[in-house]
């Protein structure tokens, strides 16, 4: 007699292993069920299937589960890494539509068009960091009382006694 409790044990499921399985069981289940429901109606016109209920919610929550992890940049690495993807641009044109005579040219057209956006998107992506760093400076400024700038309201009041039109975050 061989005793198989020890390789058993070892290989028991776990109380998730099970709700897991559980679940990706009850979605296969409601896409046979949806896969037999269009071929009823597709070949019979109707259909007295009834669609069975689908976890959503745990079937999303063990997709975030299996998730890689992502990596998480420090403030110096994020800094750098956002740097490298502005681009220094002193004028932005597009070209405007001229005749082309091929179905290539307009093509061409379209990609260099979309390269132009793209880096519409990266300078002002770029003026907006500078632009949050202004803020902050002035947030600051405005919130450390050894500045003593003079000024008595709040940060918020101070962005409308200024008219610089920006709501406060939260």
């Amino acid at each position: 007699m061989t005793s198989d409790s020890n390789t058993s044990n070892s290989q028991t499921p776990s109380a998730n292993e099970i709700h897991n399985t559980e679940i990706l069981t009850q979605c296969d289940h409601y896409a046979e069920t949806i896969l037999k429901i269009t071929c009823d109606i597709r070949n019979q016109g109707f259909t007295s299937r009834v669609i069975p209920d689908f976890p959503k919610t745990s079937l999303l929550a063990m997709m975030e589960d299996t998730k890689k992890p992502r990596n998480v940049l420090t403030r110096e690495e994020l800094h750098n890494y956002l740097y490298s993807k502005l681009i220094n641009l002193d004028t932005l044109t597009m070209p405007t539509p001229e005749a082309f005579t091929t179905l290539a040219n307009i093509v061409n057209k379209f990609h260099e068009g979309l390269r132009i956006l793209k880096n519409a998107d990266a300078k002002v992506f770029g003026c907006s960091l500078v632009y949050g760093q202004w803020l902050q400076m002035s947030f600051e400024y405005i919130n450390n009382p050894s500045k003593k700038s003079g000024y008595r309201n709040n940060w918020k009041q101070w962005l409308s006694d200024n008219n610089i039109c920006i709501k406060q975050g939260r």
